[in-house]
């Protein structure tokens, strides 16, 4: 979706979601109890699971 954005070339366990913008970061191991996702600059986000 970005690019332009060679800082995210790297990561390989999140992705956007066909062409809605969703960004997707699955958890895929046991008792994670949370994971950090990159996050491109100058982009509205949001928060879906705080509503």
């Amino acid at each position: 979706m970005f690019p332009e954005d060679e800082a995210r070339f790297g990561i390989d366990d999140q992705y956007y979601g066909g062409s809605s913008g969703l960004l997707v970061k699955p958890v895929t191991e046991k008792g994670v109890k949370e994971v950090y996702v990159y996050i491109a600059e100058d982009q509205a986000y949001y928060n879906f699971a705080k509503f």
